[in-house]
């Protein structure tokens, strides 16, 4: 009998980016400090003229890759691009702006195992302010 592959699948999350050298390695962090460890990153750098490119190349970490477009597409073709190299099961999608809980993944995955008919698992998201501090939950 298979193994199904919902067990520990492989999680590809999606992060388009361009001239996202600021706010990248946090979203990329946030990514290495899930608690669900099977997950690849894939940037997709939509002709950046910053350090894009080079912060992730410099992680040092074979589970981010960046595929560099030669023209903008926008973050729609980039993240269609990264779902078309992707190897995982299953897709997150990631702005290179934003950050996950550590948890994210766990819970997302095993939402899937639970209702293996289920095409998408959204969650909340609260967003946080320029000082740091916490905004309200958005789908409250």
């Amino acid at each position: 009998m298979a193994a199904s592959p919902f067990v520990s699948p492989l999680v590809s999350v999606i992060i388009p980016a361009l001239n996202a050298s600021a706010t990248l390695g946090r979203a990329l962090d946030s990514v290495a400090a899930q608690t669900y460890s099977s997950w690849e990153a894939i940037v997709i750098d939509d002709g950046s003229s910053d350090d894009t490119v080079a912060l992730v190349e410099g992680r040092g970490d074979p589970r981010c890759r960046v595929i560099r477009r030669a023209t903008r597409g926008g973050p729609s073709r980039a993240r269609n691009d990264g779902i078309a190299a992707a190897k995982g099961v299953l897709i997150g999608l990631l702005d290179a702006d934003d950050d996950w809980l550590p948890e994210k993944l766990a819970c997302q995955v095993a939402a899937f195992a639970q209702h293996q008919a289920a095409s998408l698992v959204v969650s909340d998201m609260r967003a946080v302010h320029a000082d740091g501090s916490a905004g309200a939950s958005v789908f409250a």
